[in-house]
């Protein structure tokens, strides 16, 4: 079925390829270039290109070498000049992206996994991972400042130009402070709803089992508490989290980055609650991707009974031959992101294609 479908579409492009070159070329000066386009799931701290960030970083060893950006536990201040030293960088023009290394290496994810950079990453070790965080996370120091200044010339060129993009914001689930922090951020940062008109925010939560190793937590449901309890205050009470409720209005889905590489699947048919998983346990994503699931409902149920907006299910699946994951997805997602290994499974593809998932 799959193939005659596009057996069908190669005969309807050479059939009529000249006919639509013709059509698109009385259309006034519509084209390709002016079309709009839109770039979704793209994480927010690394929106921006790599070349961006080291000359961002260059200005700012300049103009703010003696800001204080790190507190040791013993009260010792750090400046920006100081934390560059301490990575072996003495000089703007020693700052390179693979002095830095900005670029994954063939044979390493590290790179992607989130906020979590790795001790061991190369050019610099424990002190070039520090100086990362200074400049990519909103809970350093300087809260955020830096990143805020990074994203903002990237959302304003998006805002000039037929690009809408849907870029991700990662919370953790880790701590009951982590969406007021997040909220709070945006605000300063005046990211909120300043660009609503060409990017919606995507919550996307990581399950990467390196990142859960850096927590410590007693159950899954107090992951689950931290995520949704705050949004349910900011939606029965928008008046008392403002800030919290300027930030979900302008949130179109939640997403969930699924630990496809754990090889982790459903050993058994009994239920269990998520205050009856461990922490340390490696909960299958696809049960887990239903408890998101079953909280997203409910509070979807409550928004729009309010005239709120509500949010879309898209979490990451199908980038590795998991036919678990994608079943999943199938059953329980309003759309997905990944996909690539979708071709593996074609009765699997059939299905998604029918219900246009």
């Amino acid at each position: 079925r799959l193939q005659i479908l596009e057996k069908r579409f190669e005969m309807y492009r050479i059939l009529n390829s000249d006919l639509e070159q013709r059509t698109c070329m009385g259309k006034g000066g519509a084209s390709m270039e002016t079309a709009m386009k839109v770039d979704n799931c793209v994480r927010l701290s690394t929106c921006m290109g790599a070349t961006t960030l080291i000359e961002f970083m260059k200005r700012k060893l300049e103009t703010d070498k003696d800001v204080v950006v790190q507190r040791t536990v013993s009260g010792e201040e750090i400046t920006l000049a100081q934390l560059f030293a301490r990575a072996g960088i003495s000089s703007a023009s020693a700052l390179t992206v693979e002095r830095l290394s900005l670029m994954p290496s063939p044979t390493s994810t590290l790179f992607h996994h989130f906020d979590i950079f790795s001790r061991n990453r190369p050019g610099g070790g424990e002190c070039t991972t520090e100086l990362l965080k200074v400049f990519l996370k909103t809970t350093c120091l300087q809260q955020g400042k830096y990143l805020a200044e990074l994203v903002t010339p990237v959302l304003e060129g998006h805002e000039d130009s037929r690009i809408a993009t849907e870029h991700a914001l990662v919370p953790f689930g880790t701590s009951a402070k982590e969406w007021a922090e997040l909220a709070e951020w945006a605000e300063r940062a005046q990211l909120s709803t300043r660009f609503a008109g060409s990017n919606t925010w995507l919550i996307r939560v990581p399950r990467i089992a390196e990142i859960r190793r850096h927590y410590r937590l007693r159950t899954v449901q107090e992951q689950l508490d931290n995520l949704f309890l705050p949004l349910w205050e900011a939606s029965v009470w928008p008046e008392a989290h403002p800030t919290l409720a300027r930030l979900l209005s302008n949130v179109g889905a939640f997403g969930l980055l699924c630990d496809e590489v754990s090889m982790v699947t459903v050993q058994t048919t009994a239920s269990r609650l998520p205050s009856e998983w461990d922490w340390e346990e490696n909960l299958p994503d696809s049960t887990f991707m239903y408890f998101m699931y079953a909280n997203l409902w409910s509070l979807n149920l409550f928004r729009s009974s309010r005239g709120l907006n509500t949010f879309r299910f898209c979490p990451t699946c199908g980038e590795l031959n998991r036919l678990d994951h994608l079943a999943a997805a199938f059953l329980l997602a309003d759309s997905f992101y990944g996909g690539t290994c979708m071709a593996s499974f074609p009765a699997m593809e059939y299905l998604f294609y029918l219900a246009q998932v």
